[in-house]
Parts: C-alpha cells; structure tokens; sequence
C-alpha cells in the first residue's frame, strides 16, 4: 500500500504561490468558464493579513509585488481562499512525494545511538528511510564513477563514512525546530512514556522512529517534507558531481599540486567551506592519506586565475616585497585550488613584511572596487597574506541608494572609499543592546559575540528539550600573522600598512597605461565572471534559517511571504525590485 496516498491533498500545501498561480492559470485555460470564487471570507482575511507586512506598507510596492508573478489583489485572495479545485484539477504528481512514497515502502536501516550531549541526531530518525534512499542513489552513482574511471582515488568501502558527516548539519537546521515543537506538544499531552525526563525523550525517539508517525507528521509540515528531500538531492548531485570531477581529473591534480607524489586514497571530505550556491553546491576541502589537502570550487576560476597573473606581473614590474601566486587548475565551471595552511612567522622581520604586503593588497583591491575581503576570505602563512575567495572583485558601480538623509550620505561616501574592500577594521551592526563585531581581514578577535542570538539546543535528551537564542563567543579565524604562538595587531604596524598601500598605489599610478592597454592586465579580466553583492550575505542566511521554522512549514504561502521581506528596501533602492524574484 501506498504510505502517502496522492488522494489526500496535504501534500498541496508544499505548493508555492507561483506553482499555484501556473495550476491555476493552467485550469482556466482548459476550463474558460472557470470562476474565481473561493473562501471569499478567508480569502480576504489573508490578504489583509499580507497587506499588513512592513514591507507593503504602501500599496503601489504590493501591486507591483504582485504585478512579478503575473495577478492582482483578487487572484490572491482567491488563492489563499485554498480553493478546492486549484488542486483537484491538478493530477501532476510532484518528484518530492515520490521520493517520499518510495523511502517509505522500505524498511529503514538500523538506528544509530548518538553519544551523550548530541541527542539532536536522534531527530535524523524521523527520515532514516529518506537518507537510505539517498545514499542509495549515492551509491548507485559511486559504482558508475568506479566504472567509468577505475584509477579513482577513493575506495567505495569507507566513501559512506567519509561522506555522511557532512549531512546532519543541513538536515538538522531544516528539521530540529519542529521536532522539538513535536515533542514539547507531546509532553504536554501526557502522550510518552517513561519515568524520568531522558526516558520520555526516548519514548518520543521510538514514536517517530515509526514509519506511520513519521508519515504523519511528515504530512502535517508539508514544506518541511519537500525541503528535506530537496536538501538530500541537491547533497546527493553535489557530491557525485565532486567525486566524478576528482576522478576525471585526477592525473593533472597529481601533477601541478601534488609533483607525482602519491597523496594516497580520500579520507576526509569537508564540505560547506563557504556560501552555497548552485543549487547547494559549496567549497569542498579534500584530504588525502599522506595527509595533502586540495580544495574544490565548483565555479569558474577565470577571475582567481588572472589575478594570480596580475601579482605575477606587479611581481615583475619590481614591487616588493613580492606577493606569493596560488597554484590552481581551472576546468571551466570549477576548479581546484592548492591547500592554504596557518603558518607562523619566524621574526617580526617577516611580521612587517606580512603588514607590508596587506597594505598592498588593500591599495589593489581599492583600485579595481573589490569588495567583502573579511576575516575569512584571508589567510596568514608564514609573511605572506593569501586571498583565497577572489569572487567579487570589479564590482560593478550602481546607484545604491535614493535617499540623501545624513546616515545614507555617509553610506554612500563609505562606500566609495578604501573601507568598501572590508579589510580595514570596522563595526559592524552595533546598537543599543549590543556593541557589534569587527569581522575585517585586518581585524576579527577571537572572542567577540556574534550579532544574532542562534538557536541552541537546551536540555538534550530530556523531554524539556528547548530552542534558546543567545549569543556565541566567535572563533577567531586564520588572517593575522602569529610570531611565537601570538597573534600580533595590525595596529603594532600601522607604518608597514601605510607603506605598502603607498608603494603599491604608486605603482599602479606608474604604470597605469600598461595595465589599461588593449591585452593588457586588466583586459584579462574581460570575461570573467563574479559575484555582485546586492545583500549581504547575513541578510540571507537569516531569511533562509527562519524559513524553518515550524510555524511556516505547514504551507508555503507564509513562507513566501516571510521571503517577501526582501521587498523591504525597495522603496528606497528600487534596483533591487527585479532582482527579489
């Protein structure tokens, strides 16, 4: 028997607006005579409800909100009347729910026992069947890489296990906040079992753990179910995408990182070392036996490649001291990268050349509008500074804002000066209650609380369980030089920064004409594709991590609407309209 019966229409709720605007448009077209008469009540109530977002305070930006997706305030309050037939007439029967049906017709894999102060992974249990099926998928894809390329440099024994570390952390941010919901509820309705708290959280442990509940409360949050699986896939893709490319690259890795010494078989796989993108897709850190590390970067590396050409020709136009180049592969829509470590410096000799390049480094990236050059896109080995996220340089000039009150003119006047390349010391989001972070790639202390209050999981194992938002002590990161195991300050070596951006600066003013010249460095750059920042990127990650919460994971549409926070800044940058679809 089927565990998730198409005749029910739960799974409908998962339905973004725009799909259930393309069925609906898709039933007037074979039904003309259709009328658009719905829950006239509920209708309008949401749709006041929507009218009453920050963001649609006026009534133009929600028309034109609106206007994106093709409807008018009556459509949508037609929609979210949840009419009937929307779905009905809707046979189609989404890739998602398939993949659920099929994960559940089998019987899941043996539960594992988290160690104590991790029971959060017990929560996994809830979708054991969908990750078997992923890594079967994934298996199924390992054995058609060995075909296809017998020399890969993984054994298909321990790929599960060098694998599946990377997986809880995704599935844990999209899942844990319902499940926790789920188990309070649980407790309150005196529905477990058990005389002591950790016995209670183990009776909810089992009752998930069956196929039927899971089932169902997989039903009761839609979206959380679609978003599971899309999770899984895009993990599954990614990761034979990887694999596929390393084993078909393999020969030439060994020869420009590794000089044909054997680096051995894979045994670590760290992947999200970076933002995702693509479809989850993120920088990969790969460590071999012998200890060799290469890093994967699934985009092009035109831009990192010509800016190694361009040190390479200031190098030969006599500045000093010199800049080390990074080795790395492009292979069109990805590349690799040579392994940066932390190094220490060996005397404050070295420690002032370090300074003194960074200086360079600031004038450089100021002279072609780079930008977003924080504390973790640097990295200090030995007295060289390394740049190892070259994505957004040339940023292209827009008119970032349209009003001329004090606040934004010094904004603007910021942003067009030195401090827009983020390595200069800064405060960042101070307020009243909190005095903000300096995330800078000259600066960013270990030690500094982070500006928002994360979620953290309290009472582990106990049927109390809870979610509380406080802020983190952050980890320092690799940017500043170390001599003797100490990080030495920038601000001990103001002179060696001010230097080098000098030196540099005169340098580019020397040799100006020859950098503009047709085929000269900075025509290298001409196709190259980066990144614009029209956001930045903790605007994001808020939105996408609050998008899980379990109060707007039952239907899609206040999820969407929760995503049209990003009209927010419309009215005042009315370029970022068309790109908030």
């Amino acid at each position: 028997m089927d565990p998730l019966p198409f005749s029910s229409p739960w799974w409908s709720r998962a339905l973004t607006l725009s799909e259930r605007i393309t069925i609906l448009r898709d039933n007037n077209n074979r039904h003309s005579s259709l009328a658009l008469q719905s829950n006239d009540a509920k209708g309008q109530n949401q749709l006041q409800r929507w009218r009453r977002e920050p963001q649609f305070v006026s009534e133009s930006i929600f028309d034109r909100r609106l206007a994106a997706d093709g409807i008018d305030q009556h459509t949508l309050a037609y929609i979210l009347g949840d009419p009937a037939e929307v779905i009905k007439q809707h046979s189609e029967k989404p890739v998602w729910l398939e993949w659920l049906a099929e994960s559940f017709s089998q019987p899941a894999s043996a539960f594992a026992n988290p160690p104590p102060g991790a029971e959060e992974l017990c929560f996994l249990d809830l979708i054991q069947p969908l990750i078997d099926l992923a890594c079967d998928q994934l298996f199924i894809g390992v054995e058609q890489i060995l075909t296809n390329h017998p020399d890969s440099p993984f054994d298909r024994q321990i790929i599960e296990d060098i694998l599946l570390p990377n997986l809880p952390g995704p599935l844990l941010t999209r899942l844990s906040r319902t499940l926790v919901l789920e188990l309070n509820v649980a407790r309150l309705q005196g529905h477990l079992s058990g005389e002591t708290s950790a016995e209670r959280f183990e009776s909810f442990v089992e009752y998930i753990r069956q196929p039927e509940q899971a089932i169902s409360i997989l039903s009761e949050y839609p979206v959380l179910a679609r978003q599971l699986v899309i999770c899984l896939n895009q993990w599954v893709d990614a990761i034979l995408e990887f694999l596929d490319r390393l084993s078909s690259d393999w020969p030439e890795i060994c020869r420009k990182f590794f000089h044909e010494q054997d680096p051995g078989l894979l045994v670590e796989v760290a992947a999200g070392a970076g933002d995702t993108h693509r479809g989850g897709r993120s920088v990969i850190i790969a460590q071999f036996e012998s200890g060799l590390r290469l890093v994967y970067k699934p985009k092009s590396l035109a831009i990192d490649n010509h800016f190694q050409q361009l040190l390479a020709w200031l190098n030969a136009r006599d500045f000093k001291p010199h800049f080390r180049t990074l080795e790395l592969l492009d292979c069109g829509s990805y590349g690799w990268v040579e392994y940066i470590a932390r190094q220490e410096c060996h005397e404050i000799e070295e420690v002032k050349r370090f300074y003194r390049r960074l200086g360079a480094y600031l004038a450089l990236l100021y002279a072609i509008n780079a930008s977003d050059f924080h504390l973790e896109n640097l990295i200090a080995s030995g007295e060289q500074p390394l740049l190892i996220d070259l994505e957004t340089l040339f940023n292209p000039e827009f008119e970032r804002f349209e009003t001329t009150d004090a606040s934004t003119s010094a904004a603007k006047a910021m942003l067009n000066s030195v401090l827009v390349v983020g390595m200069l010391p800064q405060r960042l989001w101070s307020a009243e209650e909190y005095t903000g972070v300096d995330i800078s790639g000259f600066g960013g202390e270990s030690g500094q609380l982070s500006p928002e209050r994360v979620p953290l999981p309290h009472g582990q194992g106990t049927d109390e369980m809870r979610y509380v938002r406080q802020r983190l002590e952050m980890a320092g990161e690799a940017n500043r030089p170390l001599l003797e195991g100490r990080e030495i300050s920038a601000l001990d070596h103001v002179p060696e920064i001010i230097g080098g951006f000098r030196s540099m600066y005169h340098l580019l003013l020397q040799y100006r004409h020859d950098l503009l010249d047709d085929g000269g460095p900075m025509s290298w750059f001409n196709n190259d594709e980066t990144r614009v920042l029209l956001r930045p990127t903790r605007t994001y990650d808020q939105l996408l991590f609050e998008s899980f919460h379990p109060d707007i994971l039952r239907d899609a549409l206040p999820r969407d609407l929760h995503f049209d926070r990003l009209w927010l800044v419309v009215p005042d940058r009315p370029y970022m309209e068309s790109a908030v679809a």
